[in-house]
């Protein structure tokens, strides 16, 4: 019945997607037969190569559902959440790394959930933008620190210690979700398109449409990728997989970075804090992966509350 349910929502949510007003709220190197390589001196993009498994081409199955188990809940401030990571190494590990939107309160910090017992800790670190960007997704690349903004086309790059500047790089199109695949930065835009980066310079290497069942799927937002599971045991796909947000929609979706489409899909309405619901400025963004654990910890746009689920 669970599966039934979901799916039924999967559904409504497909139609939406497909639809979405792309507005963000202002108040290793993939297989070429299966992503579009370009040339990073070109601004054309192109769709991606169909590729097959058996007679049925990817992108045309049907999403899994999947569900949520949530295992503890956490407070969370105001912020208003616009990438969310796990930081798995070096000084900070074991904490979260969140960048914050909206003109004039931008900023990037890293705080520990679990440092507080009354109320969300205080940023260990921390660094605000100017009041004229706005801040969108960010990813931990070995001791550095990628930051999106979203219409200024400027990315910046902070030493992953002292959140201190360390470069800027500018882009075309807007700045959404961004995360680390491999050896390979990905960016979404809003849209239903995928951009791959590479880091040393943030030239384009390649883009990929998403699709569910054959249709494109509108205002692809936060990004969390995750690596294939190394054992079949893992509930994890055996394939390396991007999970995003949906802006303004309660779905998290599990994205095949070589074809595009859509595998997996979570309800995640249940999440929304009493109050929330229907509101288009606080909405479900942020996903974090916690590699040790096989967790995930996900948060909204000014929600008062950070969970740590699992995703069956």
């Amino acid at each position: 019945m669970r599966k039934i349910a979901v799916l039924v929502v999967a559904m409504v949510w497909l139609a939406a997607a497909c639809a979405t007003d792309s507005s963000n709220g202002a108040s290793g190197t993939a297989d070429t037969a299966s992503i579009t390589t370009i040339d990073p001196a070109s601004t054309t993009t192109v769709d991606p190569a169909p590729t097959t498994t058996g007679s049925e081409a990817v992108g045309t199955s049907e999403p899994v559902p999947r569900t949520i188990t949530v295992i503890e809940v956490y407070d969370h401030d105001s912020a208003y959440t616009q990438g969310l990571e796990w930081i798995d190494a070096g000084r900070w590990n074991g904490h979260l790394l969140e960048s914050a939107g909206q003109y004039g309160e931008s900023r990037l910090r890293i705080w520990d959930p679990l440092g507080a017992p009354d109320g969300p800790p205080a940023s260990l670190v921390e660094t605000e933008l100017s009041d004229d960007l706005f801040a969108e997704g960010a990813t931990v690349v070995g001791d550095r620190v990628w930051q999106l903004t979203w219409l200024a086309g400027r990315a910046f790059v902070y030493d992953l210690d002292t959140l201190e500047p360390v470069d800027e790089f500018d882009y075309e199109s807007e700045g959404w979700g961004l995360c680390l695949l491999d050896d390979v930065l990905v960016r979404s835009d809003g849209t239903d398109r995928l951009w791959f980066h590479r880091p040393d310079d943030f030239e384009v290497v390649a883009t990929v449409q998403v699709t569910a069942e054959g249709r494109p799927v509108e205002a692809i937002n936060e990004l969390e990728c995750v690596p294939g599971a190394e054992s079949e045991a893992s509930r994890r796909s055996a394939d390396d997989r991007i999970w995003a947000n949906i802006y303004q929609s309660n779905s998290i979706i599990a994205i095949d970075p070589e074809s595009g489409a859509v595998t997996d899909m979570v309800d995640a309405s249940a999440l929304v804090p009493p109050g929330f619901e229907g509101d288009t400025d606080r909405v479900l963004n942020g996903i974090a992966y916690q590699p040790d654990t096989g967790r995930f910890w996900l948060t909204g746009k000014r929600w008062p509350v950070l969970y740590e689920v699992e995703i069956d």
